[in-house]
């Protein structure tokens, strides 16, 4: 799911404890964006699913989580097009998707320096 290549890179000049940090912060905000997406899905917010995808897709940028990102990128389009036509399947496989990086993140968390 991460590409680590990247990842290393990007933090490269971060100590552990920051990017523990940047995890943490992303480990608390993630799970009610989620719920707010889920719930723009629902009620066909177009808008506002718009705008909570592009915040996740931003995010995930930030770990390098190809497959993720695609995903966020998907639903944004879905909200900028203000169609649901793959709406509900898009969000399924970025829900599988973001547990395996919320998994890694996990992992590479529990790491000692």
């Amino acid at each position: 799911m991460i590409d680590w290549e990247k990842f290393n890179e990007y933090f490269r000049y971060f100590d552990k404890t920051v990017v523990d940090e940047i995890i943490d912060l992303f480990f608390i905000d993630f799970p009610e964006r989620m719920e707010k997406i889920q719930t723009n899905i629902e009620e066909k917010d177009f808008e506002n699913l718009f705008f909570n995808a592009h915040w996740l897709k931003g995010v995930l940028a930030n770990f390098w989580a190809p497959s993720a990102i695609d995903l966020a990128r998907k639903l944004e389009e879905i909200g900028r097009l203000k169609t649901d036509s793959g709406m509900a399947e898009t969000f399924n496989k970025l829900r599988i998707a973001t547990n395996e990086l919320l998994a890694e993140l996990q992992e590479f968390r529990n790491k000692k320096s």
